[in-house]
């Protein structure tokens, strides 16, 4: 098998070999953009064999590291340690999904050192936006709003995801999401880990994905490792709990004066009926 050169640690490039060792791809990684891998031909990297669910896992980086995390698949990530899942990705560490083994080229070894986020580093609130790239301003087209809600639902961010989805390049937009100042939302409780989990989006909806939390995702009395956060689901982070809206207005949302269990729920269009795909690219030529 290929082996990554420890002195080139400038470089970001994600390497796919047989386990014989024959490469199939190479890919220089975007930190800002998520990977979705999966039998699933819209994926942006695709594992052509049965053994492989449709979307298998999610690549992501956070703090400048690079984290595969599974999205619910019968088999998990299968490495050194064992079947994991949720993965920090290293020149050292190798995980194989199906026939395709998986590694970093390039990239730190030793693994982050979380700083965790502090009330007064937030304003004294428990919530905020730590991407520059999003905003707690809806946009003049039809946004997405993430409301974040505490377990009394109370309102403490309504965030506009419509940045980052006007954002073009390979990849899927994605979001992480936990207690160290390092994420895009930071969420400032002990009930939430530092990396908690990642939104990622897909053709027509964001999905939570679990990051290896201590929690995880729990959701009509089961635990998730990957569920979509379509309209009139509200999922679990922590002791936080984020949901998902789309308004067709420039007005910002309204906080509701009744705590957020309470409310009435917002109307909105039904769900497309076909499932859902997710962006990506094309299979390199063989």
């Amino acid at each position: 098998m290929p082996t990554a050169n420890p002195s080139d640690t400038a470089v970001q490039e994600l390497r796919v070999c047989t386990p014989d060792g024959t490469e199939l791809l190479s890919r220089r990684l975007d930190p800002l953009r998520g990977y979705w891998i999966g039998r699933e031909s819209s994926c942006e990297i695709v594992v052509d064999d049965h053994t492989v669910s449709r979307r298998h896992a999610f690549l992501f980086n956070a703090a400048g590291h690079w984290y595969m995390s599974d999205c619910g698949s019968l088999s998990g990530l299968d490495s050194a340690a064992g079947c994991l899942r949720c993965v920090r990705m290293t020149p050292e560490c190798h995980v194989q999904i199906g026939g395709a083994v998986f590694w970093l080229m390039g990239g730190p070894s030793e693994p982050p050192e979380w700083i965790d986020a502090r009330p007064e580093s937030l304003g004294g609130g428990m919530v905020r936006l730590g991407n520059e790239r999003l905003s707690d301003r809806p946009q003049r087209v039809s946004p997405e709003i993430l409301v974040v809600t505490d377990s009394t639902g109370v309102v403490h961010l309504c965030a506009d995801l419509s940045a980052i989805l006007a954002e073009q390049g390979p990849g899927a937009a994605r979001m992480t999401v936990g207690r160290s100042n390092a994420m895009d939302l930071e969420i400032c409780h002990p009930s939430v880990d530092p990396l908690h989990c990642v939104l990622a989006r897909g053709t027509e909806h964001w999905s939570l994905i679990d990051a290896g939390s201590s929690c995880g995702i729990d959701y009509d009395g089961k635990r998730w490792f990957r569920k979509r956060l379509e309209r009139g689901v509200t999922l679990p982070v922590g002791d936080f709990r984020i949901a998902l809206h789309s308004v067709a207005t420039a007005m910002p949302p309204s906080l509701p004066a009744e705590p957020f269990a309470k409310r009435a729920e917002i109307k909105a269009l039904p769900a497309p009926k076909r499932p859902s795909v997710f962006l990506g690219e094309r299979r390199p030529r063989e």
